[in-house]
């Protein structure tokens, strides 16, 4: 069973397909799920996006009425994930709607009624008038909100697809792992220790130096702040220690010390005395790879999904001139 064969099932509530995900509204309640197919086990993964986390005595009560086949995944705040598994097609339809409406209910019926997330992701305002794919959640919004806010990401990966200058981006990175090296001279310069948790920095603000100067967007950019943040930690985590001597005054003699430790200290020796570093380091890079990495082409299909996503607040209608006003010229959605 594909996610569309399960949209097809739930034809008289509206559920739709968008971006390989199904979203829909039940009993007032936006949500969003995904399925795999596996070792012809049918598992669906139902995503809510709530005003705030389930108590504990909700969530018991919601654990003890689930379908035997149905369980909570993740409980954290604004968030509630359930999972569905099934063997056949049918049965995990029933299943998708038995945990709905049994999740719902103890939503509406608790002493402290669940509700869902009012406020607009975008703009941090309620009053929403629509529901959009945001984050892979399901949630109200604001039409205007996720038409410009699209729109934009848009035209600027259109623009980045024309204009992208990898050397540029190259400049841009190697200055913002520079400045992502700076909270830990002010560290060693005031407080005379060396944090090596603020590591985990210096690939984050380098890729913000990296799009500054407009670089091309892509796996190019991984490989760029990557190499410019490991650059960036072998030269200045040594030489912090340098650069805060310098600054108190103590530099009769340092650049004979700086030329003395860079000549006489082998990688793998940096790498060691600065370990703890180093670790967050690569923390760094491997925690934002995917978002570094991410191409025009994944932002335009994301951007165009968001506005195709969009429905009226009860699920049921999804008017076509919603993307019409806002669709940019050079980009034709294929959905």
């Amino acid at each position: 069973m594909t996610v569309q064969e399960l949209a097809s099932r739930s034809f008289d509530r509206n559920y739709r397909v968008v971006e390989g995900r199904l979203v829909g509204v039940y009993e007032g309640f936006p949500f969003s799920a995904i399925v795999k197919d596996s070792d012809s086990k049918f598992t669906i993964t139902i995503d809510f996006a709530l005003e705030r986390q389930i108590n504990t005595k909700t969530f018991r009560q919601i654990k003890k009425e689930l379908p035997k086949k149905s369980q909570i995944l993740n409980n954290v705040a604004n968030s509630l994930t359930v999972i569905v598994q099934s063997s056949d097609s049918m049965t995990a339809h029933n299943l998708l709607n038995d945990t709905l409406k049994t999740v719902i209910s103890n939503f509406t019926t608790a002493q402290n009624p669940i509700k869902t997330m009012e406020q607009c992701p975008i703009c941090r305002k309620n009053e929403c008038d629509s529901i959009a794919l945001f984050n892979n959640k399901f949630r109200k919004t604001h039409r205007q909100c996720v038409l410009e806010k699209n729109t934009k990401e848009v035209e600027l990966a259109e623009k980045n697809e024309t204009s992208g200058n990898v050397l540029l981006g190259v400049i841009g990175a190697i200055l913002g792992a520079i400045v992502g090296c700076l909270p830990n001279i002010i560290t060693i310069l005031f407080f005379n220790y060396h944090f090596g948790l603020l590591y985990i920095v210096i690939p984050l603000i380098s890729y913000q130096g990296y799009k500054l100067f407009r670089g091309r967007r892509g796996y190019v950019a991984s490989i760029v702040v990557s190499l410019c943040s490991i650059a960036a930690f072998m030269i200045m985590a040594p030489g912090m220690t340098f650069i805060v001597k310098i600054i108190r005054g103590y530099s009769a003699n340092i650049i004979f010390e700086v030329v003395h430790y860079y000549t006489n200290t082998t990688i793998t020796n940096m790498i060691v005395d600065n370990w703890f570093g180093a670790l967050f380091l690569v923390i760094g890079i491997f925690s934002g790879f995917k978002t570094i990495g991410i191409g025009n082409e994944e932002i335009r299909k994301a951007a165009t999904g968001n506005i195709e996503s969009l429905t009226s607040l009860d699920g049921r209608y999804a008017p076509a001139d919603y993307s019409e006003e806002y669709k940019p010229s050079t980009v034709e959605l294929e959905y």
